[in-house]
């Protein structure tokens, strides 16, 4: 195993090992702590539990960073401290050789087998410190592989099959960005390689619609639709995204790290949500606009509404929910509890009818679905 990690100095080992597995408690401590902070933040403002999340992942990321630091002595030279045997690691600080303690075994505290204290847990961790890395090192690399994997499909989409909307709806896009005070120009294209309204990249962001779906959509919807990509341009949410991506890549492992990350992205489309219902002024329209794509998808095999609601079904009711409780909708009580009901109707006879269909799917679907998948890793949809 040793020999895998010939290349790294020892030093460098014991640090990234112990990095990973403090990682493990001080995620979770932090994930606690968030979630606590989330409680009693539940009746403020998406924004700022958007924001308490995204200060728990970078938590993590810094946290795993001191510790490398404490554990890494860089008063070693890292080239002169390469592993060359399992006995000895030549060149230290001073030049000296110095060989290193054969590793003790898990001792019993007190006598008692099966008991485990601190320093037998220690030495456990020193004695597979390089399995620890190995693992490590090999699933965040596999990790990193697919977030530039979906870099490149993103850049792909940006340049391919990309098709110019009428004037109308440019003009349309034009009026929101002026609203919400963006300078630099948003293109608006449909695509036919996208199931979904989404937006990509930061300096000259681009929405894609999949194509011929602007035209069988109302325009008060698809003004709710590029309302909420354009929060997502004046949010600087690509940005974001990119750096989440990365600390799930390292942390790939940790399920407090997926749950924080999930909630990022949660209170990132309610965040979204709360700046395009003020974009566009209506909130009823705005939740018909988010079931009507879902209907579109659905019904018709060039699938609009998988990445359009960007959740589950159960979690896109939710999302429709809190939109139209809250205290600025123009909406009375009886007509937002019917509203309620008829997407939670529609919903439900949605997950019915796919169940039937699961079986039929063909080959090409299933493909496809998969593609979809790929780039909602840096593609910000509705």
């Amino acid at each position: 195993m040793q020999t895998i990690f010939t290349c790294f100095s020892q030093n460098l080992n014991y640090a990234l090992g112990w990095m990973v597995v403090h990682s493990v408690w001080q995620a979770t401590l932090i994930a606690f702590v968030s979630g606590i902070a989330a409680i009693v933040l539940r009746k403020k403002s998406a924004r700022l539990r958007y924001f308490l999340h995204n200060g728990a992942l970078v938590a993590v990321l810094l946290t795993a960073v001191v510790t490398f630091s404490i554990y890494y002595d860089f008063s070693i030279n890292p080239l002169d401290n390469r592993l060359v045997s399992d006995e000895l690691v030549p060149v230290c600080a001073d030049n000296s050789t110095v060989a290193i303690a054969q590793v003790a075994q898990f001792p019993p505290v007190g006598g008692t087998e099966g008991r485990i204290s601190m320093d037998g847990f220690k030495d456990y961790c020193n004695e597979h410190i390089y399995l620890i890395v190995l693992l490590w090192v090999l699933g965040a690399a596999l990790s990193l592989m697919r977030l530039l994997g979906s870099v490149g499909y993103v850049y792909y989409l940006r340049n391919k099959m990309n098709f110019p909307t009428d004037e109308y709806w440019q003009s349309l896009l034009d009026g929101l960005r002026q609203k919400a005070g963006i300078q630099k120009t948003i293109a608006l294209v449909e695509s036919a390689l996208v199931r979904s309204p989404i937006v990509i990249g930061h300096l000259k962001p681009m929405i894609l619609f999949p194509i011929g779906a602007i035209n069988r959509l109302a325009p008060s919807e698809v003004e709710a639709i590029l309302a909420h990509e354009i929060a997502h341009i004046l949010r600087h949410d690509y940005l974001f995204n990119v750096l989440q991506t990365v600390i799930e890549s390292l942390f790939y492992f940790h399920p407090a790290v997926w749950w924080i990350s999930a909630n990022v992205r949660t209170e990132r489309e309610n965040s979204c949500d709360d700046v395009a219902i003020q974009l566009c002024g209506n909130s009823m329209t705005y939740a018909k606009s988010l079931v009507v794509v879902q209907e579109m998808a659905f019904f018709n095999h060039s699938s609009l509404a998988v990445a359009f609601a960007g959740q589950r079904k159960n979690q896109l009711l939710g999302r429709v929910q809190r939109i139209l409780n809250q205290s600025t909708t123009k909406t009375n009580v009886m007509e937002k509890l019917f509203a309620t009901i008829l997407i939670a109707a529609t919903i439900g006879g949605l997950t019915i009818g796919q169940n039937k269909k699961v079986g039929t799917q063909n080959p090409n679907e299933s493909f496809m679905s998969a593609n979809d998948n790929v780039n909602t890793d840096f593609s910000d949809s509705i």
